[in-house]
């Protein structure tokens, strides 16, 4: 059922530098202080306008029009994120994103925690069981995330 559609699906896009960099200094934005922002806009600056960030976006773009290649990001997401050896936390942790309970029910930390570990565990399940159904925008199935 969820990979029905997958031959169908558009390929992934690779989004140009321009756009990677400003959403990194987005993410970044919040956890520096002004001074370091500063710093580390600079550098992304440098980099952006550096030769080695046109020779790494046309890497990914090749990687990416590959026909052997399905999807350009599946790669790094399955075999270099966990590879990470930067301790966990702000560096690769989702938990910092999650808000309070919309509900408002789920007020203490156990509670919180348990409600978000039992859903993650029933996505896990329905993930490995490719029980989800394709996503459709406008009538068309939605950009391949495989």
């Amino acid at each position: 059922m969820m990979y029905r559609s997958q031959t169908s699906l558009p390929r992934l896009p690779v989004p140009p530098i321009e756009q990677t960099i400003k959403q990194y200094l987005c993410a970044v934005r919040p956890l520096v202080p002004a001074r370091q922002f500063a710093i580390t806009r600079q550098k992304a600056t440098a980099f952006l306008g550096s030769n080695t960030a046109k020779r790494l976006q046309k890497h990914i773009e090749r990687y990416a029009a590959d026909p052997a290649i399905p999807n350009w990001f599946r790669r790094w997401r399955n075999d270099e994120f966990p590879a990470d050896r930067n301790p966990p936390g702000i560096f690769v942790s989702p938990v910092f994103a999650f808000t309070s309970s919309p509900s408002g029910e789920h007020k203490d930390q156990a509670t919180r925690a348990a409600t978000i570990t039992h859903a993650a565990t029933r996505f896990f399940v329905d993930l490995k069981t490719a029980s989800f159904s394709v996503d459709y925008y406008l009538g068309e199935p939605s950009v391949c995330g495989w």
